[in-house]
């Protein structure tokens, strides 16, 4: 329904379209989430590269862990993953969720961090497309797990705790 109002009868945008933002529901991506702790009782300083040590830490062990499994098409596509996020999504200072820490020294440090990938023949493809339909290659590419998420807990920044469930159709 929405082609026909973004595209022209030649298939190009009737309109600029600057950004596509694609989500993917399983099976097309593999996800996990970290729990990063440190402590210091002379305090640590959080800076962005401070976090980026641990980000490109567990980037490498996701990487190394989905690697090793052998995909099931021809061209191996699924065993070529490509990382389509590599997300903070929560930072705790001395216990306390902090927004912002970069500039902060704290005793204890946590960060919650999300990394996805998936299977580079379908990432090459969508890109294909989505550059072909709107012109240019700003495709933004997440899991729909942590859109969900993030959108939930920014509407209601309030809830600490909740769980989400998602009742969609049928995988076959």
């Amino acid at each position: 329904e929405g082609y026909p109002i973004i595209l022209d009868k030649k298939g190009k945008s009737s309109k600029p379209i600057d950004n596509v933002f694609c989500t993917f529901a399983s099976p097309w991506n593999v996800m996990i989430t970290k729990t990063i702790n440190a402590q210091d009782d002379k305090g640590i300083e959080v800076t962005e590269s401070y976090i980026e040590k641990f980000l490109k830490q567990e980037e490498q062990a996701f990487y190394k862990e989905i690697s090793q499994e052998k995909g099931d098409d021809e061209e191996g596509q699924l065993s070529k993953p490509v990382l389509i996020e590599r997300e903070v999504i929560n930072t705790t200072l001395n216990g306390y969720r902090v927004t912002n820490p970069f500039g902060k020294t704290a005793r204890s440090f946590r960060a919650d961090i999300i990394l996805s990938a998936m299977p580079k023949g379908v990432f090459d493809e969508i890109n294909k497309i989505t550059k072909q339909l709107v012109g240019n290659d700003r495709s933004y590419f997440h899991t729909y797990t942590a859109a969900s998420f993030t959108v939930i807990r920014d509407l209601r920044p309030s809830i600490q705790n909740f769980l989400i469930v998602d009742i969609t159709g049928e995988i076959t």
